[in-house]
């Protein structure tokens, strides 16, 4: 839920903030996020360590041009603790969770300075790995 938060306010600086150049360089993130495989191509249950710096590169490009430092800090703190349950979620991810289209769709609210939607995407995105652990500590616990 805090992140959550966070992520809302600073994407709300974002949007009001961005520039060309921001803009630029979300493009070219979300253009590699999407030429990467996410898992590893020997072991579909293994995260890949390209697409996870990629993914990383692309939520830091998400709130770039977020003017406040001390929220940066507060976001990329709660980004790093919250990396170990997604690097959980992945094997354990049944659904047909459309990441690629997630990621796209909050691109496209973003850059089209839609900073309710881009509010709300980032709220699903996020809620849609915690709802993959929830599920499977509810299911080790039956």
């Amino acid at each position: 839920m805090v992140r959550s938060r966070i992520e809302s306010l600073c994407l709300d600086r974002t949007i009001a903030n961005g520039d060309v150049t921001w803009g630029a360089n979300l493009v070219a993130a979300m253009h590699r996020l999407l030429r990467t495989p996410q898992r590893e191509p020997p072991d579909q249950l293994r995260m890949n360590e390209t697409w996870s710096a990629a993914h990383d590169a692309y939520h830091e490009a998400l709130v770039s041009a977020c003017d406040s430092p001390w929220l940066l800090r507060l976001r990329r703190l709660l980004y790093a603790q919250s990396e170990r349950y997604r690097r959980l979620s992945v094997p354990l991810s049944e659904s047909a969770r459309d990441i690629d289209r997630e990621h796209q769709d909050l691109v496209d609210s973003v850059l089209g300075r839609d900073v309710r939607r881009a509010q709300l995407l980032m709220r699903q995105h996020l809620d849609r790995t915690t709802q993959v652990l929830l599920r499977q500590s509810w299911a080790s616990a039956a």
